[in-house]
């Protein structure tokens, strides 16, 4: 759909200014739409390695700067029962497994993961 094609193009632009959490977000609004599509599952993993890449390579200041500067990325952090999933996941890492079966709390590890406040090894 018209949609989907817009989606993509705005998740890869957001991909070239290394907005990884914006292009996410753009991906999965057209994976929403269609779900089979291989354009957008291809563009989601690309974006998800780009993350990885940057995050083994010790993360981006300025990724970090402007994580914290994002709203939601500042609520996700400020939210209590995120604060004690991202503790439980520190002490257990078994945890995460049974954390991220939640989609709310896998989306907000998501985020945090591609705004580079948080790295997942």
């Amino acid at each position: 759909t018209a949609y989907e094609i817009c989606a993509c193009l705005v998740g890869s632009e957001m991909c070239i200014r290394d907005s990884y959490k914006n292009a996410l977000e753009s991906y999965r609004a057209a994976e929403a739409l269609d779900a089979a599509a291989p354009d957008v599952a291809e563009s989601i993993a690309r974006t998800l390695h780009a993350i990885e890449q940057r995050n083994y390579a010790g993360g981006d200041k300025d990724a970090i700067a402007a994580a914290q500067r994002d709203p939601e990325v500042m609520a996700i952090l400020a939210d209590p029962v995120m604060q004690k999933v991202l503790k439980d996941m520190q002490t257990d890492p078994r945890a995460a497994a049974d954390h991220m079966k939640n989609p709310t709390i896998a989306s907000n590890i998501e985020k945090l993961v591609a705004a580079g406040i948080l790295s997942m090894r």
